[in-house]
């Protein structure tokens, strides 16, 4: 089954939809989005490493989860598959999510938590990521450490606090992926809401 992402303007107005790879390659503007999970008891953040399997980005760390809603997908089905793929888990949220970018925090319901959104854009060899980045925040009670990982999407996990990121993005800003700081940037700024 072809990936269908949902094609956007500088908006976030919709304007088509384009088969996954082909967006990548011609550096199309689509929808993503990052979600980061994190623990609020130890106030600590999920992070993972990329599988070097993946198609740009291999290697490197971002946040637990990210990926793009698919056409006809509602958010919380573009999520919840997201989060089965890449760390065998399930979320429990309201199924019926609807968000709009924005600058301002908005709760979606009691344990995900829209933080914002922006646009980058980045080039790896023949590819290229123009996103919209819709950023979340999903809260958990617990710091799970047994998480089934999908090993072609993630090689390992780490849970840490805002100042160990801060610290490590400060002395190895090449071991993130691009839109890690960006997104991170706007989870801080939402924490006094948590």
């Amino acid at each position: 089954m072809k990936e269908s992402l949902i094609l956007v303007d500088e908006h976030d107005v919709a304007i088509g939809t384009a088969e996954k790879i082909d967006t990548h390659r011609k550096g199309l503007l689509h929808r993503a989005f990052s979600l980061f999970i994190y623990c609020a008891d130890k106030k600590m953040f999920l992070l993972q490493k990329r599988s070097k399997e993946k198609y740009h980005s291999g290697g490197k760390w971002s946040n637990s989860c990210c990926s793009h809603p698919y056409k006809s997908e509602t958010w919380f089905e573009s999520l919840h598959r997201a989060v089965c793929d890449e760390l065998n888990l399930s979320l429990y949220i309201n199924k019926d999510i609807s968000c709009k970018s924005s600058d301002s925090p908005v709760y979606l319901d009691k344990t995900l938590f829209f933080a914002g959104s922006f646009i980058y854009s980045s080039k790896y060899d023949e590819l290229s990521e123009h996103e919209l980045d819709y950023v979340f925040i999903y809260v958990v009670d617990s710091a799970f450490n047994e998480i089934n990982t999908n090993p072609s999407e993630v090689s390992e996990i780490k849970w840490l606090t805002i100042d160990e990121i801060e610290k490590w993005i400060e002395q190895s800003p090449d071991d993130f992926s691009t839109w890690f700081e960006k997104a991170f940037n706007l989870v801080k700024k939402s924490l006094g809401n948590l």
